[in-house]
């Protein structure tokens, strides 16, 4: 099994909303880890945004279990962004 990293995803807005609370996701370190999150984050905003056109990008430092940033699309206006930090194992 590989191993799992869980990372706190804190929001510094989703849509109008300035004060969501965070969010942890557990992923397998593997090459698809920035992938994964961007995915759960998504699936986390999609029902809190008027828009439709929900893109979430993620980028992580280059060593497995670093954190990163993310930010949120709806369409060409920003939805928000993000901070990925690893939970201590």
């Amino acid at each position: 099994m590989a191993d799992q990293t869980a990372y706190r995803i804190t929001f510094d807005r989703i849509g109008r909303n300035h004060a969501p609370s965070p969010i942890t996701v557990v992923v397998p370190e593997d090459d698809a880890v920035a992938q994964t999150i961007a995915r759960e984050v998504h699936r986390h905003v999609i029902s809190r945004l008027a828009s439709t056109a929900v893109e979430v990008r993620v980028e992580l430092g280059s060593a497995p279990g670093t954190g990163g940033t993310g930010r949120i699309y709806c369409g060409i206006q920003s939805g928000g962004s993000f901070d990925v930090e690893p939970l201590p194992t």
